[in-house]
């Protein structure tokens, strides 16, 4: 048996063009948003998709260049542990220098002590493609890069976040 809150919501989904609103989505905030911008809409972005106790704050600033963190995502381990997600973002197109890897690599030495943990480390490109950053990917060492075609993913699940529907 059907029940109407799953009639309703199948189609929806039927009738949603996912792609069209992926595509509407990216166009719209990477014309508008700035490096800085990004950084706070990611984090509001981040704090819809993540439930508490997971917390998301906008740690860039001038302290940044000592811990090379936009981003930080704390989730919560036993006895006050912590485990910390660094991010940096960087509005970049085309092909991307080394520079931003070095940066994010501050994350483990600057935020890891006896209470905290980094576990991942991503760099996030707004606008470059990962095609046109094979060089880049190579010296990646243990860092993640989210380049424009994943970032567009990543920002269908957080506006389909916003509308109340699943991230997927």
């Amino acid at each position: 048996q059907i029940s109407f809150e799953n009639a309703v919501t199948d189609s929806f989904e039927s009738s949603f063009d996912s792609k069209l609103f992926t595509n509407s989505l990216y166009d719209r905030v990477t014309t508008k948003f700035s490096n800085e911008e990004w950084e706070f809409a990611l984090v509001e972005g981040l704090k819809s998709i993540f439930p508490e106790p997971i917390v998301v704050e906008r740690t860039g600033g001038p302290l940044e260049v000592e811990h090379g963190t936009d981003i930080l995502i704390r989730l919560p381990g036993l006895l006050g542990f912590q485990y910390l997600i660094a991010i940096q973002v960087k509005d970049y197109a085309g092909i991307v220098c080394h520079d931003p890897i070095s940066q994010i690599q501050k994350a483990d030495t600057y935020w890891s002590n006896e209470n905290c943990k980094v576990i991942d480390k991503y760099l996030i490109i707004t606008k470059a493609n990962k095609e046109d950053n094979a060089k880049l990917i190579e010296n990646r060492k243990d860092v993640k890069i989210i380049f424009a075609n994943e970032l567009k993913e990543l920002l269908a699940i957080i506006g389909k976040s916003y509308l109340g529907l699943s991230g997927n």
